[in-house]
């Protein structure tokens, strides 16, 4: 979408009305689904083929997740437990008795789609980067495309994913081939695909047949960036939990007021200080002395307590973005961190997405940082319906 459509779109109260009188009918799963970003992108994408999307199965662990995901894709079947214990079985063996229950509860399944947990993969993840038991849950959704034989899998994870010691990847692509899909992975770039943030995402296709997917990266738009206050200029600070920002600390606030010009000293008003690219007294990095002492020497993350910059895209909007010190998430014009509400138009969340049943604002966040752009799997929805001639 053009940056006009695009934001017209990101504005919208109220979800777009399918306008057929016998649509085809789509029937989909979103496995680790989260709250619902891959299924809000596949659904605008559906509607716009003129198609309605049934999404007949959502699974993830996260409580409040099943809460949002059911306010937005009502009448789902939603399960809220660890998937291993459901989809139980190994790749190429018989079906197990849990899964047998399951599929009988869905009928025919065109579309298997999710995010499996990525944190595992994640280069933020120093502990067990690689080796992470977590990363074998991408093969439950191998597993599961087994079990149901879709159209089309969609598998999007951290581009990290493709270095797992594990090789979830290639042996994911190797089974895929064996059952008679068509296969391709690739990185794509949020930026490229119209949203105000510079993320990159990983994601594993299969289309069941024959198919040249070697198209899909020459379907998908390659857009000129969007600057982060293209997604969020309309908002403001409002009254609910979705559009208030976090308190912070009072060092904190006092980081923040720095970053906007505030408390400067006439030592650093001329000295040649680590500001970013605009020059004192407006800065984007705190320069080392204003940081805490954990942050101050030999640190790897000059983003953290930092400002965004207001004329090109947001970093990768984490979980914390309500948090100085996880990221560049301070306001460029206004003194606070994100709201929720900007954080997930920057996500390329549209309005008429809601997050009223959040109460709480650490899960509201999580939910928020942990999503896959929608705006992201609209436009690969958008590719991958054109090949098939949908």
């Amino acid at each position: 979408m053009d940056a006009a459509k695009a934001k017209r779109w990101l504005k919208r109260k109220r979800k777009p009305v399918l306008k057929s009188e016998r649509p085809q009918l789509i029937n989909a799963v979103d496995l680790f689904s989260g709250c619902g970003g891959i299924s809000a992108g596949l659904e605008a994408a559906c509607i716009l083929h003129k198609m309605k999307l049934d999404i007949r199965l959502a699974v993830d662990i996260m409580p409040t997740a099943k809460s949002v995901f059911l306010e937005n894709f009502p009448g789902t079947l939603f399960i809220d437990e660890d998937i291993s214990k459901i989809i139980n079985g190994k790749i190429g063996s018989k079906t197990t008795e849990n899964e047998k229950e399951l599929v009988s509860k869905m009928g025919d399944i065109n579309i298997v789609t999710g995010g499996p947990p990525c944190q595992g993969h994640s280069d933020l993840n120093n502990h067990t980067r690689r080796d992470d038991p977590r990363n074998d849950l991408y093969l439950r959704m191998i597993r599961f495309v087994e079990l149901v034989h879709p159209e089309i899998v969609v598998i999007e994870n951290v581009q990290t994913v493709t270095r797992s010691k594990t090789g979830v990847v290639n042996t994911s692509k190797k089974w895929l081939k064996k059952w008679g899909y068509s296969v391709e992975d690739f990185t794509l770039k949020a930026t490229d695909l119209g949203v105000a943030q510079r993320r990159k995402r990983h994601f594993t296709i299969g289309l069941k047949g024959e198919y040249d997917l070697s198209q899909i990266e020459d379907l998908l738009p390659k857009h000129s960036e969007r600057a982060v206050l293209w997604a969020i200029d309309d908002l403001d600070v409002g009254d609910s939990l979705f559009d208030t920002p976090s308190t912070h600390q009072i060092q904190n606030v006092e980081r923040i007021a720095w970053l906007h010009g505030e408390n400067w000293t006439e030592e650093e008003k001329i000295s040649d200080l680590n500001v970013g690219s605009i020059k004192a007294p407006l800065a984007n990095n705190l320069p080392n002395h204003r940081r805490p002492p954990c942050h101050q020497n030999g640190h790897n993350y000059p983003a953290v307590y930092g400002k965004m910059f207001a004329d090109i895209p947001s970093p990768t909007i984490t979980g914390g973005f309500g948090s100085t010190g996880q990221g560049r998430f301070v306001h460029p014009l206004h003194k606070r961190t994100l709201t929720p509400h900007e954080a997930a138009r920057v996500q390329g969340f549209p309005d008429y997405f809601t997050f009223k049943s959040a109460s709480k604002r650490r899960e509201l966040h999580k939910m928020i940082g942990n999503a896959v752009p929608p705006m992201m799997v609209l436009e690969l929805f958008k590719a991958i319906f054109t090949i098939m001639d949908r």
